[in-house]
């Protein structure tokens, strides 16, 4: 089968980033996975970012294909009403680069995939050596996805229609088949004389008129079947967030570690990681740096000072007791809100935590030392807790708020939290900040995608 030149052929194999994702593509042909990539040849050639790649494979395969997306740091995402798609991201920290591939197992199009067009099968066994679909499905494949998908056909699809129409045009063979399929799938409502002028004249207008009449030929072919998978999806999205309180929680990892390491530099640094889908919940007590809690405590903080100087021996110690209790609620709150953001499934990052050890320095009042009892024995268990660890001097030169003495009894202190939580994962901070950060994302996601191994070797 003479293939149409592809996205593919232009890209060179020393392209930053085209490695990691060569080994899965190649793992899946060791293990004879059938496949075939639908739309995602450029993000093999595309700079590192997020890169989303569309992989059409048989169900019978699905399971197989998920170990060895795993086994190479893949996690799965959550699909409820997304049928017959299927997601799974994983991170390439050499270069900075998400990949997300979404693996589907129908040729389905239009609201909620409702219309289904094709045969898996018969696209796979007539995909070339290279698991690219031949000419002539590519060719359907994106007018669908533009006229049912988008009601409109991205550029770069425009540019691929006109590679192909021309392809069909040099090759005859190609260019019969092409013809049976537009016949056989869009006709009446579209034929290949109105597919070709419109091409040929780039009058995407054109085609786009045809949406209409061309949605309604289709849910005609098979109106149970259609109704069906469309009600099927808007149900699953409409209970997505119950499934997801139950099956797919979210993720709570702890940023600890003496001052100036770069707690806080690092939480926003992941929140800006949309993959991540993260939360940043800062729990220490600096005021300007608070930006989760209860809006009687800012009032509190700013006005308890000028209340207590002011106030008389017994009714300053009415104030630091209600502030002593005022600040435990807030922080239950905190920890409120961080469960809110887990059972929507999403990454919650704490900028500090219940852990900040004594060190030696100011003696803590019997009230504060309450709250932090209180405070560590109801606390949940963060999943991960990353510790950003620096020499004392380091960590003066970069902050100055404390004495190197100070800081190094801090470390020391903190570092003793690996004893008490095995989940605790040590961190160079003296590394660059994007050097730190691709470490910990890199941390983090290996254990999601750990996590996303034992549900699906559970169930």
């Amino acid at each position: 089968m003479k293939q149409a030149p592809s996205l593919l052929d232009s890209a060179a194999d020393s392209t930053p980033g085209r490695s990691y994702i060569q080994d899965v593509f190649g793992a899946l042909g060791r293990e004879r996975i059938d496949y075939a990539l639908l739309r995602g040849c450029v993000a093999l050639v595309a700079a590192p970012g997020t890169q989303e790649i569309d992989v059409l494979v048989a169900p019978r395969q699905l399971s197989r294909l998920t170990d060895v997306l795993i086994q190479r740091g893949f996690a799965t995402l959550p699909a409820w009403g997304h049928a017959p798609h299927h997601f799974f991201m994983a991170y390439d920290s050499d270069t900075d680069t998400w990949w997300k591939l979404d693996v589907v197992t129908d040729l389905r199009y239009g609201p909620n995939r409702a219309i289904q067009v094709g045969d898996v099968e018969s696209w796979l066994r007539r995909s070339s050596p290279n698991h690219l679909l031949s000419p002539e499905d590519e060719f359907i494949s994106l007018l669908l996805h533009g006229l049912l998908d988008r009601s409109a056909f991205k550029p770069e699809h425009q540019a691929r229609l006109a590679v192909l129409r021309s392809h069909f045009e040099k090759h005859q063979k190609a260019g019969r088949r092409a013809v049976y399929a537009v016949e056989r799938w869009l006709a009446p409502s579209l034929t290949w004389n109105t597919v070709n002028r419109a091409i040929e004249t780039q009058d995407w207008d054109l085609l786009i008129q045809h949406r209409s009449a061309l949605f309604r030929q289709l849910l005609w072919r098979d109106p149970l079947m259609t109704s069906g998978r469309y009600l099927s999806g808007v149900s699953l999205r409409f209970i997505r967030p119950v499934l997801i309180a139950f099956r797919s929680r979210g993720w709570t990892v702890a940023l600890v570690g003496p001052d100036g390491a770069g707690k806080s530099t690092l939480a926003r640094a992941l929140t800006e990681e949309r993959p991540l889908r993260a939360r940043q919940i800062y729990m220490g007590i600096n005021r300007d740096a608070v930006n989760t809690g209860l809006a009687g405590t800012r009032w509190m903080e700013r006005h308890r000072e000028p209340l207590r100087k002011s106030a008389q021996s017994r009714a300053k110690s009415s104030l630091s007791g209600l502030a002593i209790v005022n600040r435990l609620v807030d922080q239950w709150y905190r920890l409120a809100v961080a469960c809110f953001h887990r059972m929507r499934g999403r990454l919650v990052i704490f900028d500090r935590y219940v852990y900040d050890p004594r060190t030696g320095g100011r003696t803590l009042m019997a009230g504060r030392n309450l709250r932090q009892r209180w405070l560590r024995a109801t606390a949940p268990i963060p999943d991960l807790v990353v510790l950003l660890d620096a020499p004392a001097q380091v960590l003066h030169q970069r902050k100055g708020e404390h004495t190197p003495d100070r800081l190094e009894r801090m470390r020391s202190a903190y570092l003793g939290l690996r004893e008490e939580f095995p989940q605790t994962i040590v961190v160079d901070a003296t590394q660059d900040a994007d050097t730190v950060k691709k470490t910990v994302i890199a941390l983090i996601w290996r254990r999601m995608s750990g996590r996303s191994s034992s549900l699906h070797n559970s169930s």
